[in-house]
């Protein structure tokens, strides 16, 4: 157990989102559809300890970066964007 991480999301918040992921992969075949904080669509797998993370912190994993990079892109005009070196796609989904 990280405790570090369980104080940065509160240690209540810790143990009950971190029992309910746990609950939530043993009864899923591969992958479940959480949303985060833009109401658009996160497949968290099984296999993906990033994606896992997402849920337990709420949308908060990255210590506020969501929020700086959706300040950046929110003036865009194009709906293209390259995720490069992610591997579960919580960036681009935001």
């Amino acid at each position: 157990m990280n405790i570090l991480f369980a104080k940065q999301v509160g240690i209540i918040n810790f143990f009950w989102r971190g029992l309910k992921i746990k609950f939530i992969k043993k009864i899923i075949k591969e992958k479940f559809i959480y949303q985060v904080i833009t109401k658009n669509n996160y497949n968290i797998h099984k296999w993906d300890p990033s994606a896992s993370e997402v849920f337990v912190t709420q949308c908060f994993s990255d210590w506020g970066n969501e929020y700086l990079f959706l300040d950046s892109v929110k003036d865009r005009n194009n709906y293209y964007f390259l995720d490069a070196g992610c591997h579960s796609g919580y960036f681009p989904t935001l």
